[in-house]
């Protein structure tokens, strides 16, 4: 099936179809534990010669980015942030 006849030009704000073979889909990396984005959007990569879904990446907001801000701080203020920078 070629997704490029079946799949319309998507904007990038809208969800993946259902219905149709797709891309690999790729989350979030926060915290060490891979998740999707809270409100389910996600971000659609095109191949630029053929216009072909190539992916599909979850788009984070601000429930993402306050959720890493909070990993990052508590890795800081934990064992990771005692270590010197060589290490």
């Amino acid at each position: 099936m070629n997704l490029a006849e079946t799949t319309p030009v998507r904007s990038g704000l809208e969800r993946p179809p259902q219905d149709v073979a797709r891309p690999p889909r790729h989350g979030l990396l926060i915290g060490g534990a891979w998740q999707d984005a809270a409100d389910g959007r996600v971000l659609a990569v095109h191949a630029p010669a053929t216009g072909q879904p190539l992916a599909w990446l979850a788009r984070g907001g601000r429930a993402e980015v306050d959720a890493a801000v909070a990993a990052a701080r508590a890795a800081l203020d934990g064992a990771w942030g005692a270590l010197a920078a060589f290490e």
